[in-house]
């Protein structure tokens, strides 16, 4: 990817350079890297993980077309993905396709561990957004960003492997209304 060179440790892993937005994360999962490559090279894996994937649809085995809801939902994205290298347990590279709303290219690095640690599983994403600077201002003013996304996205994609599960506090009684419940308690 030609933006590799523009990130060093220390350095902030979000960039917004002319119109152009990179961004860089990385996790440890306890899985060995043939797992985790199998699982990511399912597209249909990525909504189970991702909260702003509506859906990806299937076109072929290096193609698939993708819906995003972006700026908390206000706005539905699509694109067609190409995968344009795969090395097997190892990489998986891809760029946006045709005339989309969004040009994007990706790259995701499995990496073992030594003595059964897990795997590190590090993604760089590149994009045009629409719109370039103003969209990165209106998605920060919502609460929203590409990097905050992605990091979350691999936390629950580490939950997924490790828990069988992405934990949810859905159903949950709130915190503020538990704090009389537990003084209660106590006296």
């Amino acid at each position: 990817m030609e933006k590799e060179n523009l990130v060093t440790k220390g350095e902030t892993r979000q960039r917004l350079l002319d119109e152009e937005l990179y961004t860089e994360e990385a996790v440890t999962i306890l899985a060995t890297p043939q797992e985790l490559y199998q699982y990511w090279r399912d597209p249909s894996h990525f909504v189970l993980f991702t909260d702003q994937l509506q859906s990806v649809t299937e076109i072929s085995e290096t193609r698939s077309h993708w819906v995003w809801k972006a700026l908390k939902g206000r706005k539905t994205i699509e694109w067609d993905s190409e995968i344009v290298e795969d090395i097997p347990n190892s990489v998986i590279a891809w760029r946006a396709h045709g005339d989309q709303d969004i040009q994007h290219s990706g790259r995701v690095e499995f990496q073992e561990l030594p003595y059964g640690r897990g795997t590190t599983v590090k993604v760089k994403i590149a994009y045009d957004a629409p719109a370039g600077k103003m969209l990165n201002v209106l998605e920060k003013l919502l609460g929203e960003s590409p990097h905050r996304n992605l990091k979350m996205n691999l936390f629950k994609l580490r939950e997924l492997f490790e828990a069988g599960e992405v934990p949810t506090v859905e159903g949950q009684p709130a915190g503020h209304n538990r704090e009389h419940e537990t003084k209660t308690a106590l006296h």
